[in-house]
């Protein structure tokens, strides 16, 4: 029979009574976004004088998450992408994530995984082509449960020889490779074409034979070719 009142910021917002030592208490209106300090208070029913619980902070949100930055481990094998968000993930629905091969729309397997509130995606090396991760709307969802509004596509060049990840085998793929020549333990963005672990003379065998190979354009559903605008992406090879 007690009379319970919520208390955010010291404001009443709701009160109702207990029945049998519970309640349920409702704001009468949406609390504002952000944080505040939440209390309650008990009086009457044969309580002696109004009882106050400890303060507890809650955070409004009804923000939703969003892109922050992608990253693309060309090192690692399986390669690994990940996709930080502007807080992080407490949901995601991994089978709604595809990755596919853009010139044929055919899906490449992937592991995706939620890790710390990041989105992490391994996949074994590809052919050469333009590939694309995408994260449908709706598929990540944040701790208040706000899910994301818009696709986030993360675009994926594949080219042999290409140390530099442009989607293109030249110059600078040569300087990289020539200044890391003789280099043990090394990595594939210092030339090890290999994955061997050394950057030797079939690492450079390997960038003379694809010398001058860029990715092509992707043909646009009219026939014309279109290399695409990713929204966010790099490149492995």
């Amino acid at each position: 029979g007690s009379t319970v009142r919520l208390l955010v910021e010291g404001v009443v917002v709701a009160t109702t009574a207990a029945t049998g030592g519970r309640y349920t208490l409702a704001p009468d209106a949406p609390l504002a976004v952000g944080s505040a300090s939440v209390r309650v208070d008990a009086a009457g029913g044969g309580l002696s004088g109004t009882v106050l619980s400890s303060a507890t902070t809650i955070t409004i949100d009804d923000v939703a998450p969003v892109l922050a930055s992608s990253s693309i481990d060309r090192d690692s094998n399986p390669n690994r992408i990940t996709a930080s968000f502007s807080e992080p993930l407490h949901d995601l629905d991994t089978s709604a994530v595809t990755f596919v091969d853009r010139a044929t729309g055919a899906t490449v397997p992937a592991s995706v995984a939620l890790i710390d509130g990041v989105v992490h995606a391994t996949v074994g090396l590809p052919a050469d082509g333009r590939y694309r991760l995408t994260i449908p709307a709706g598929a990540a969802r944040d701790l208040a449960g706000n899910a994301t509004t818009t696709a986030i596509v993360v675009d994926v060049l594949v080219l042999t020889g290409d140390v530099t990840g442009d989607g293109v085998v030249g110059f600078d793929d040569l300087v990289i490779l020539a200044q890391n020549y003789g280099s043990t333990a090394a990595r594939f963005t210092q030339g090890d074409l290999t994955r061997d672990g050394v950057v030797g003379f079939d690492d450079l065998v390997l960038l003379a034979q694809n010398y001058g190979r860029e990715l092509p354009p992707l043909l646009s559903a009219g026939g014309a070719r279109s290399a695409g605008a990713p929204r966010r992406g790099r490149a492995w090879a």
